[in-house]
């Protein structure tokens, strides 16, 4: 696989987590891990997909034991500003 279709596949699952079974693929990963399962994230593929606390609370419901979140966008890559209080992120 493609670089570039790997990146499809990516956005696909991230922008639209429910409707490609985000769910599903962690439940799996859960009871696959014995030890600590560990994920980190994005805040969203790009602007117009920001859905950090969709996809925060569905791996919080499948078992996920700890959250990164990095506070840009995919595609904003590693420059621009650091969002994480709009989208309700908070420490535990």
């Amino acid at each position: 696989m493609s670089r570039a279709e790997d990146d499809k596949d990516r956005r696909r699952l991230f922008s639209h987590p429910q409707t490609f079974k985000l769910h599903k693929i962690l439940k799996a990963m859960r009871q696959a891990i014995k030890i600590h399962f560990t994920m980190k994230m994005r805040i969203g593929w790009d602007e117009n997909s920001i859905n950090a606390r969709e996809v925060a609370k569905i791996a919080e419901a499948e078992g996920v034991d700890a959250l990164f979140v990095h506070g840009r966008t995919r595609t904003a890559g590693y420059s621009g500003k650091v969002n994480l209080a709009d989208q309700g992120v908070r420490n535990r």
